[in-house]
């Protein structure tokens, strides 16, 4: 959780095209996991392959894609593991 999240408001709300206001009340009900969370084998490995799968076998049921087998060699931490420290 970021001690101090105002100076990335003004940049979501841009992005988003937003007032402050909205993009205050918008975040302030939303929650992150923390960058350990994340990165655990329960959630990364598990959970978000899992659910890679999942979305591309209803991909494929609606003709839009061919589903791999497998998306764990998807999963990539480096880069958030990167940012973590």
């Amino acid at each position: 959780m970021l001690e101090n999240p105002e100076p990335m408001y003004e940049a979501i709300s841009i992005e988003a095209g937003m007032d402050m206001e909205g993009t205050k009340a918008i975040l302030g009900v939303m929650a992150f996991m923390s960058a350990e969370t994340q990165l655990s084998d329960r959630w990364m490995v598990k959970w978000l392959a899992g659910d890679l799968k999942r979305q591309a076998l209803a991909l494929e049921a609606a003709g839009k894609i061919t589903a791999l087998d497998d998306y764990d060699a998807l999963v990539n931490t480096t880069y958030l593991a990167a940012a973590a420290k």
